[in-house]
């Protein structure tokens, strides 16, 4: 991947995880949702939901509303693992606060055994809290201040990993204006 190009130029993915809980040693993926950008458009998505070998807990059905109901029948990590890692190493890995879910899958990486993905990323929460002057930096919040949130189901991946792509597309127009957006200079100033 030629990382001297404008950052608009390269295959961008847009993850978001939804998990159990906070804690990446006693909570789980329990939702997946990845998009594929190349040149400005979604040329392909991956989504699943994900079993998380544990009950979801009333606090995290709240947030997501997955209740374990929706996750009988769905796959294990370990059985998605092979092709999501595929999927993700297509582009640059944006997310919203990056660390978190590249954390929760490197973890569940780990732990069945397989080797962990250090991929190029730019986190789009260290974006929005350089670029812009909000009281709040929460995903809906910064949807919010774009105009964004019509037809947003906040708190389910594929939903959140869309809206952050939204998101990016909006902050990287600011920072055109004002500075380069080649690709290496976006992860160096966004990079966890």
């Amino acid at each position: 991947m030629d990382l001297d190009k404008s950052v608009k130029e390269c295959p961008l993915i847009f993850l978001d995880l939804e998990t159990t809980g906070l804690l990446v040693e006693r909570s789980s993926i329990c939702e997946i949702a990845a998009f594929l950008i190349e040149q400005g458009k979604i040329v392909d998505e991956f989504h699943t939901l994900v079993h998380p070998h544990q009950k979801v807990p009333y606090a995290a059905f709240c947030i997501h509303k997955i209740s374990d109901k929706d996750l009988i029948g769905a796959p294990y990590f370990k059985d998605i693992a092979g092709s999501l890692i595929n999927f993700l190493s297509r582009g640059i890995l944006c997310a919203y606060n990056v660390s978190f879910d590249l954390g929760f899958m490197n973890y569940q990486l780990k732990k069945n055994h397989i080797e962990c993905i250090d991929p190029p990323l730019i986190d789009v929460l260290a974006m929005a809290k350089n670029i812009l002057n909000l009281k709040s930096y929460k995903l809906e919040s910064v949807a919010r201040f774009f105009e964004l949130t019509s037809e947003i189901q906040f708190h389910r991946a594929k939903d959140d990993a869309y809206v952050t792509y939204l998101i990016f597309s909006k902050l990287i127009e600011i920072v055109e204006k004002k500075q380069s957006i080649q690709a290496k200079k976006i992860i160096n100033l966004y990079n966890p």
